[in-house]
Formats: C-alpha cells, structure tokens, sequence
C-alpha cells in the first residue's frame, strides 16, 4: 500500500480546509456551505485542530449541515484536548450555555485557555444567557490576570475602578489599567482615558485623556474612538 510522503496528510488537511474556507465565506468561489462542511470534515479527519474548530461551528449553528450540538461539543472537545486555543474558548461556552452538554461552570474554567477563562468572566456580566454574578467575573478575570493575560488585567483593573464584584478602589483600577495599557492591551487605554479625563484615581490631566483615547482609535478601539469624539464635540 502507498503511504504518503511525511506530512502528507497535514498538508492535505490544510489544502482541503483552505478550500473549504473559501466556499464557506465565498472568497473566489461561490458560496457553498454543504461543500465547505464536506471539506472541513475531510481535513478534520486528516489531524486539522482549526478545521475541527471551523466543522464544529457548522454543527452548532446548522450551517451546511443538520444542527448537531453534540457532535459539535465532541469535535471541540478533540482539538481543545491538542490544546487549540479558540477551541478551548468555543468548548468553555458550550459548558456556560449548556449547548451539547450539560451545564458546568467548573468545566468551562479547567477547559478554558486564558483567553477563554476571560471570555468566561464576560459572561457573569449578563451575557449568553447566565445569571449576572460580578464577584464571579471577578474572580475568573483574577484567574487569567495571575497568569499574564492583559485582557483579563484590564476587565480586573475596569472592575476596581467602578466597584463590580469587588470593593471600589479609583487608585488600583486606574494603576492596573496604565500597566495593562503599557502592555499593548489597546482595550485598557480607553478607560485610562476616562480616568484622566475625570479625575478617577489619577490627577485630573486633559492632555493625557486623548493621547489614551487617540491610541485606543488608531487599533479599532471603538470605545477610544467614541470616547475622543465625545471630547472633541464637547
């Protein structure tokens, strides 16, 4: 029997999801959503943890083929455990939302990455259909700060700084938030803006309120970009 040359199926993996990517977002090809699944389950099977990733998305929202929650938690589950990230993420909130399986907060932290543990701190804000718990956010926004994650620092330092889930403290937000905003984290530099601007934990300073606010903008930031125009129309 012929075997394919090392790395052969890797590669093939690649091309087919590749391909697949294409017909999904309709980049060169028509769009074809069934073709794009027939393809992403092609190079799952050939090792591909992000067309794992991208087949699993098909099955949780029935995109191309029959919706299929549990398939899609199982596919999730298979590149998470090869340690790919944004399936870590993907799996951590099907654990939130009890999509394909059941309900356990527990679970969505140990399988979260720092990335999907902040993500998961989001959630107890009120969103995708969890009960609002501020400590909760806290402690998990804790969790992927202790490990480096400047995402998790800054919705830390934003918690201090208005007193949510934690004891309101103007000096330690605004101090968190400017190292966060040192880091590159372009999502802290909005809100340290906001903390120049009015005097929350820092010295009141206007100049430095829009060189926060204009870094913020110039990455997408869409809180810089209202938060410097707000300034400039007022």
């Amino acid at each position: 029997m012929h075997m394919p040359p090392e790395g052969g199926l890797s590669e093939s993996a690649e091309a087919q999801a590749h391909l697949g990517l294409r017909y999904c977002s309709g980049n060169g090809l028509q769009e074809d959503l069934a073709e794009a699944v027939r393809l992403f389950r092609l190079s799952a099977h050939g090792g591909s943890d992000l067309r794992r990733l991208h087949l699993g998305l098909c099955y949780l929202d029935g995109e191309g083929v029959e919706e299929d929650e549990e398939e899609a938690v199982n596919l999730f589950r298979t590149a998470a455990e090869n340690s790919y990230s944004d399936a870590q993420v993907q799996l951590g909130k099907c654990y939130i939302t009890g999509r394909g399986t059941d309900r356990n907060f527990q679970e969505a932290i140990e399988n979260g990455n720092s990335d999907g543990l902040v993500e998961l701190g989001k959630c107890f804000q009120g969103t995708m259909g969890v009960k609002q718990d501020w400590e909760e956010a806290v402690q998990i926004f804790q969790r992927a700060a202790d490990i480096g994650n400047i995402h998790g620092e800054g919705e830390l330092g934003s918690c201090y700084r208005v007193g949510l889930g934690v004891e309101k403290v103007l000096e330690k937000g605004a101090n968190m938030l400017r190292t966060n905003a040192r880091k590159g984290c372009w999502d802290a530099c909005p809100r340290l803006g906001i903390c120049y601007e009015f005097g929350l934990g820092v010295e009141k300073n206007l100049e430095e309120a829009p060189r926060f606010y204009e870094l913020s903008a110039e990455n997408n930031c869409t809180l810089g970009i209202a938060c410097l125009g707000y300034m400039y129309i007022n």
